[in-house]
């Protein structure tokens, strides 16, 4: 190389070094993992086997997605307003669904949503893998947004499970005027959520099909309702 060409190298290698360093700490800077989030109620008889030591504030972790089956871990989630699909393409329109999308809440997972389950259209529409997905209980969901939504969308990183709870933002109080049309998703759980090993799938298969299956989980657990796509689809006078 000509010597009269050294500093100019040297100043664009500095440079692309420069920008590839400023690239990874932009992609490093939001830690979140974005997806969707249904809601359960939990029945102490989740696949993690934490049986009567449940915390008020927890969630299940799909058995398609990466870092399953993350029993124990704690996650800080928040609602996010955005548009995303089920598992069948059907588009859900939540962009306005969030009370406060600065709020946050820390959760532990204590079961799993198995995608092949006997509940099947449910567990397909949340937890086989199409997008990011936690099925969090129902208070949890609460905080985030009104359960009249049964799914919205997510976001979440791992957080230290001495901070179990609500943390940050304003009150949850005051749904978003507009309603979810009755085709924009419920969960299948009864409240947009998945099918839980715990009893979400149970749930989902509640609300999808008019709340009349409790279900078993994939591990022969006995699942609960979840009641997400059941308020979701505007189903509130269907018995369970």
């Amino acid at each position: 190389m000509p010597t009269s060409l050294r500093p100019f190298y040297t100043l664009a290698a500095l440079l692309s070094a420069a920008l590839l360093f400023s690239s990874f700490s932009s992609i490093s800077a939001d830690d979140y993992t974005y997806g969707r989030a249904t809601f359960y109620d939990d029945n102490q008889q989740g696949s993690c086997k934490f049986y009567n030591n449940i915390p008020e504030w927890y969630g299940a972790w799909p058995d398609s997605q990466a870092g399953f089956p993350n029993c124990g871990s704690c996650w800080e989630v928040s609602c996010v307003d955005s548009d995303f699909s089920d598992g069948y393409g059907a588009t859900m329109q939540r962009s306005s669904a969030c009370y406060d999308t600065s709020k946050s809440v820390v959760i532990k997972i204590v079961d799993s949503c198995p995608c092949v389950h006997q509940n099947f259209y449910s567990n397909q529409r949340w937890c086989c893998g199409d997008m990011q997905h936690l099925d969090i209980g129902r208070r949890t969901f609460q905080e985030l947004a009104d359960e009249k939504w049964g799914v919205i969308g997510l976001r979440w990183k791992p957080a230290s499970c001495d901070q179990l709870g609500p943390r940050g933002g304003g009150s949850s109080q005051g749904a978003p005027a507009t309603a979810p049309p009755n085709n924009q998703g419920s969960s299948d759980n009864g409240s947009g959520g998945s099918s839980s090993d715990s009893g979400n799938n149970g749930g989902n298969n509640g609300g999808n099909n008019g709340g009349n299956n409790g279900g078993w989980s994939g591990w022969n657990k006995p699942r609960q309702r979840s009641f997400g796509d059941w308020f979701a689809r505007g189903w509130m006078g269907q018995g369970w």
